[in-house]
C-alpha cells in the first residue's frame, strides 16, 4: 500500500486522481475531497513497478468565493522491487570442460520467499574463458533494465475546466458604483 496526503487549501470539493506511468493512464478515479488534508491510501498493482506517478486534481468551493478553486499535485513513487527479483542457482557436473565435453547444468530458480518459480524464462550462455580475456566480461543487469530504472512521465494529463465552468462576470465596485 502507498499512502498519501492531499493538501488542500479547501476542505469541500471533489478530487479526481490519475494513476500514470511512462505514456499512459494506468487507473483513474474520483473521491470526495472532505478535509484540509484528505488521505489517499493506494494498492500497489504489479503494472506500477518500478515507479509510478500519481497526479490529482482538486475542484471545489471556497466559502465567500463565487469562482470554483481548482488545484493540482503530482508526486513520484518509487515501488519496492525487491519482491519480483528472482534468485538463480547454477550447478554443473564438473567444474572444467575441455573442448567437445558435454556438460550437465542444473538451473533452479526461486523468489524472494525462496519457493520455486515454475515456467521461468531463462538465457543461458556458454563462453570460451578466451573469448573473454579479448573482450571483457560485459555483465548486463535485466533486473536493473526492467525493474530499477526510472520510467519518466509522458502523459500530459489536463481538464478542460474552460467549457465546464461558467465563467462568472463580477463587476468592480470598488469605486461605490452598483
Amino acid at each position: 500500500m502507498a499512502n498519501y496526503t492531499i493538501q488542500s487549501p479547501i476542505n469541500t470539493g471533489t478530487i479526481f486522481v490519475a494513476i500514470e506511468k511512462d505514456d499512459g493512464i494506468l487507473n483513474y478515479f474520483t473521491m470526495p475531497l472532505q478535509d484540509y488534508a484528505t488521505k489517499l491510501s493506494l494498492k500497489i498493482e504489479k503494472e506500477y513497478y518500478p515507479n509510478v506517478y500519481v497526479r490529482v486534481f482538486i475542484i471545489g468551493q471556497q466559502e465567500g468565493n463565487p469562482l470554483p478553486i481548482y488545484k493540482r499535485g503530482l508526486a513520484i513513487s518509487k515501488v519496492n522491487t525487491l519482491p519480483q527479483k528472482l534468485q538463480v542457482e547454477i550447478a554443473t557436473n564438473k567444474e572444467v570442460y575441455l573442448p567437445g565435453d558435454a556438460p550437465t547444468i542444473t538451473v533452479k530458480v526461486t523468489d524472494a520467499n525462496k519457493k520455486p518459480v515454475a515456467g521461468a524464462d531463462l538465457s543461458l550462455s556458454i563462453v570460451d574463458q578466451s573469448l573473454l580475456a579479448l573482450k571483457g566480461n560485459p555483465i548486463k543487469n535485466p533486473f536493473a533494465y526492467f525493474y530499477d530504472m526510472k520510467r519518466y512521465l509522458g502523459t500530459y494529463t489536463r481538464l478542460s475546466l474552460n467549457t465546464l465552468v461558467d465563467k462568472l462576470e463580477i463587476k468592480d465596485t470598488s469605486d461605490g458604483s452598483k
